[in-house]
């Protein structure tokens, strides 16, 4: 903001400018970017098998370990579905994710949906509609 105003008054040239936006842009970058795409591909969390069985209590989280855990619908405040996710908030800031195309079958998918709104009546937010 400062270089584009002290270009504006030519206080500074046209290449220290454009060194700026290009170090502004790659630090942006890098942020929106690489730090998330680097942090996926080093988790044990998102290498791991997880599968996932529902009932009308909660889920079972079972991992290719062989642990398994279950969470029942309690412990979950809010429900959002997104064109590619299903993400299960326990608070603001936390919240399990479940991708779309986990499902083995479309019926299985609808059945799932069908779960998660009743069990959230006036909390199962759809993103986009």
């Amino acid at each position: 903001m400062f270089t584009i105003a002290g270009y504006l008054f030519h206080v500074v040239n046209r290449g220290a400018l454009a060194g700026v936006t290009g170090m502004t842009i790659l630090i942006v970058w890098s942020f929106w970017y690489l730090l998330p795409v680097s942090t996926y591909n080093k988790a044990a969390t998102f290498q791991d098998n997880i599968r996932l069985r529902v009932n009308e209590e909660g889920m079972t989280i079972t991992t290719s370990e062989g642990g398994d855990r279950s969470v029942g619908w309690q412990r979950f405040s809010q429900v959002v579905e997104t064109q590619k996710f299903i993400y299960l908030y326990r608070d603001k800031k936390s919240f399990f994710l479940i991708p779309l195309s986990a499902f083995q079958t479309p019926e299985s998918r609808a059945d799932f949906m069908d779960l998660l709104q009743r069990h959230f009546p006036g909390k199962y937010i759809i993103d986009g509609k």
